[in-house]
């Protein structure tokens, strides 16, 4: 019967394109928050940097720095406008550490460990200073990207290390021309004694070197 008929209208859409553009657009939206979470990281990174009482650097893989805390311009005499202008972390190594500096960033940009390394360093002024450098490869997708690292200034420790030892070669100049016997016992042993005070006790001075207390 005509009057009984019922009609079923089919639409068919092609819906591939939506959902093309739905993965996309879900992609990109896990893509913007793992930016995200990487900035916010970088930003505590950032933030913490600017709490330390040491220089902390970044470098690129043309040596170039690509940042440094807010330290590091009162250390070294730099400024912002120097940093942006292209600051390579050669400019700041004395030559008598620049072939040292070298060989420990090619181990570090091929994936090696160093250990912390004593370098001089030169501000901008040409005024020197020695520092102790600790430095590990920044990785990105498991790529190494550049250098990071902290610059410790230990100059009044190496400076006080030299008088230290050039005091120790002035006395034991004036001590060897002495006329008497001289010897310095320390903790039990004997650290030091002259010539004269061995001819003193009649025996070299390597075998009293070895006496105990009470031998002594």
């Amino acid at each position: 019967d005509k009057k009984n008929q019922q009609k079923l209208i089919i639409r068919l859409r092609d819906i591939s394109k939506i959902k093309e553009l739905e993965i996309k657009l879900e992609e990109t939206e896990n893509y913007i928050k793992k930016i995200s979470k990487l900035e916010d990281s970088e930003k505590k990174y950032r933030d913490n940097a600017e709490l330390l009482p040491d220089v902390i650097f970044e470098i690129d893989l043309n040596l170039t720095l690509t940042y440094v805390n807010s330290i590091a311009f009162d250390k070294f005499g730099y400024t912002k406008e120097d940093l942006r202008a292209g600051l390579k972390i050669t400019q700041i190594v004395d030559p008598e550490s620049l072939e040292e500096v070298s060989k420990n960033i090619k181990l570090l940009l091929k994936g090696r460990d160093t250990l912390p390394h004593k370098y001089l360093l030169v501000k901008k002024d040409g005024s020197k200073f020695y520092a102790m450098v600790h430095s590990k490869p920044i990785l990105k997708n498991e790529q190494i990207i550049g250098i990071r690292g902290t610059i410790t200034d230990i100059n009044n420790l190496v400076l006080a290390e030299k008088e230290l030892k050039e005091s120790e070669e002035k006395f034991r100049t004036i001590a060897e021309q002495s006329l008497m016997g001289i010897c310095i016992i320390q903790d039990f042993e004997i650290k030091y004694l002259n010539h004269q005070m061995a001819e003193i006790y009649g025996y070299p001075i390597d075998e009293v070197k070895r006496w105990k207390p009470k031998e002594f």
